[in-house]
């Protein structure tokens, strides 16, 4: 179709590569600095570290402050919807993203990490 586009021969098929491979790398840099301050959350609060508590609180404002794990697992149980789709098998995929949303919603029931009731009713249903 294009003469001039060669696969894997240099030019733009090398320029493509870099940028996907810089677009493949941003959401593991997010999500290993959410782990990061997630993980560093409870010692922070431990210490009084009135810094990084206000610096952060974006991230940990809707959820009660044993619940701060919450935005970690969401983030997982994004990712982990959106590769439930490589099996090809339809029953492997279904089966699969019924398992993850089942899980979360025990999860969310069990603990109601939001502060808000409500919230927590609105992530049950919303899972369900």
């Amino acid at each position: 179709a294009y003469p001039s586009v060669l696969c894997w021969e240099g030019g733009a098929q090398k320029d493509m590569l870099v940028l996907a491979g810089i677009a493949v790398l941003l959401p593991l840099f997010y999500a290993s600095g959410l782990a990061y301050i997630t993980w560093h959350f409870s010692i922070a609060a431990v210490r009084g570290d009135i810094y990084f508590l206000r610096r952060w609180s974006f991230i940990f404002c809707r959820v009660k402050p044993g619940g701060y794990w919450l935005p970690v697992l969401s983030l997982l149980r994004s990712w982990f919807i959106v590769f439930s789709i490589l099996p090809t098998s339809p029953v492997v995929q279904t089966s699969s993203l019924t398992c993850i949303m089942l899980v979360w919603l025990c999860l969310c029931l069990s603990n109601a990490p939001y502060i808000a009731g409500i919230a927590n009713s609105l992530e049950a249903v919303q899972t369900a």
